[in-house]
């Protein structure tokens, strides 16, 4: 079972990691299929985008950065943090 979590920045008022209605980065941690998952950044800052991720994860039985079970290695290519084109967005008054 995975659990999201917020982990605020030292700039938030907020230090509860149940607290959800500020812009810290989600991250996740727990186990998933027997793999303890260890504080790993979901680069979202929305959260329902963030439990979409994960059950998709737990639906597929491993995250996506790494590679699946029994199969090659993909390439995985990481551009700018979904969290930090959500600001973007935000910022530019969408």
């Amino acid at each position: 079972m995975l659990t999201i979590y917020r982990r605020h920045l030292q700039s938030c008022q907020q230090t509860s990691v149940t607290y959800r209605r500020c812009k810290c980065p989600i991250h996740v941690r727990g186990t998933l299929n027997r793999q303890k998952i260890r504080r790993q950044s979901l680069d979202l800052i929305n959260w329902e985008k963030a439990q979409e991720k994960v059950r998709q994860w737990e639906a597929q039985g491993y995250i996506d950065r790494e590679s699946p079970p029994n199969s090659p290695i993909n390439s995985v290519k990481f551009d700018e943090p979904e969290y930090a084109k959500e600001q973007r967005w935000s910022a530019s008054g969408n």
